[in-house]
């Protein structure tokens, strides 16, 4: 069974049939996360943080991949921060003098948020984000993705070893598999997010 870091390890061994490949199996299935962490893009990898925005710069969660939404809580109605390009709101704070309110655009700045106008005060904001994938390793057996699809895991960590297999024919069905597979996924989840979008009652029916 794909259920666990060792087993999936093994299931690969076998799949190349090629006992020299043995020590560079972590490596396929590291690589093989750092493909899905950018591509991927499902419901199970949505987070929600609380941050006060007491600053020009805050630190981005662990955990971050992508904003979804960042929001002040604390205004009415609720004010939604847009996104600049760091370059973008550097050019802001220069053709401004008016450099502290209440923030209206951040930017991603290494693993920092950067905000302009910095901060008068402090702001409670709500941050909605893709977080990155828990890696397997020997001290983490399982995760969700290698619960609910290990084929997906199995796949990408295949066509991760195609630089060690060169020329053999398999790497190509492996990768449109895993192309298929990362489709079928994130066409069901947004099936899935319409779904539940219809079955909720309409707040605003009279």
């Amino acid at each position: 069974m794909l259920d666990t870091y060792a087993n999936l390890q093994a299931a690969i061994a076998g799949w190349l049939n090629r006992t020299d490949l043995a020590p560079r199996i972590p490596d396929f299935i590291t690589l093989a996360e750092v493909y899905l962490g950018r591509t991927l893009r499902v419901r199970r990898m949505i987070g929600r943080s609380d941050a006060a925005i007491d600053g020009e710069f805050i630190v981005v969660p662990s955990d971050f991949a992508g904003v979804l939404s960042f929001e002040l809580k604390d205004t009415s109605p609720v004010d939604r921060l847009a996104i600049a390009e760091p370059d973008d709101l550097a050019q802001r704070k220069s053709q401004t003098t008016d450099l502290t309110g209440k923030p209206g655009v951040y930017a991603i700045v290494g693993g920092q948020f950067q905000f302009f106008p910095a901060p008068d005060q402090s702001y409670a904001a709500e941050l909605t984000y893709y977080k990155k994938l828990e890696p397997l390793s020997a001290t983490t057996a399982s995760n969700w993705l290698l619960a609910d699809h290990p084929d997906l895991y199995l796949y990408a960590a295949l066509v991760q070893a195609s630089p060690y297999l060169m020329d053999d024919d398999r790497v190509t069905v492996w990768a449109g598999i895993l192309d298929r597979l990362v489709s079928d996924i994130q066409d069901a989840d947004k099936r899935e997010r319409s779904s539940l979008n219809l079955a909720m009652p309409n707040r605003f029916a009279p």
